[in-house]
């Protein structure tokens, strides 16, 4: 089941977004932030976007997708961002990823964004995955550690 998360589900959000964090090619560039991470949770939870989360019968909360509603700097077109998505690893290959992507698909539609901008960590097959579902591959992030 996809549902919007309520603020009962912090901690268990903070610890996929640990995961999700020492688990991808950012641990190289971030810190995880407990406080940093709670502020996020706050201002998620309603106000700024959402955190989608995926249960499962038997083992509760499994992952979560967090996506904000942004507007761009340059044209003021206003577009949905990914900030983390995250499965546990045994959760993976099946319904749950591609069922949290069209939910946030969802929400980003009901909240006026006619775009969904997604990444792809590095050396991984999600692009072919996006790519399969329609999205367009428009650049690649770099980033220097200063």
């Amino acid at each position: 089941m996809i549902r919007h998360a309520t603020p009962v589900d912090i901690p268990r959000i903070l610890e996929m977004a640990e995961r999700f964090i020492n688990n991808s090619a950012y641990s190289n560039v971030l810190t995880f932030r407990i406080e940093a991470l709670e502020r996020l949770a706050d201002v998620v939870v309603g106000q700024l976007g959402a955190v989608l989360i995926a249960t499962v019968p038997a083992g509760g909360s499994v992952a979560m997708f967090v996506v904000v509603a942004l507007e761009d700097p340059l044209t003021g077109d206003r577009y949905a961002e990914e900030v983390a998505w995250w499965v546990e690893p045994e959760h993976r290959g099946g319904l749950i990823g591609p069922r949290l992507l069209a939910a946030a698909e969802t929400w980003a539609r009901e909240n006026k964004c006619p775009v969904l901008r997604m990444r792809a960590p590095v050396g991984s097959d999600v692009g072919a995955f996006y790519l399969r579902r329609g999205y367009t591959e428009v650049e690649t992030i770099y980033v220097k550690v200063l």
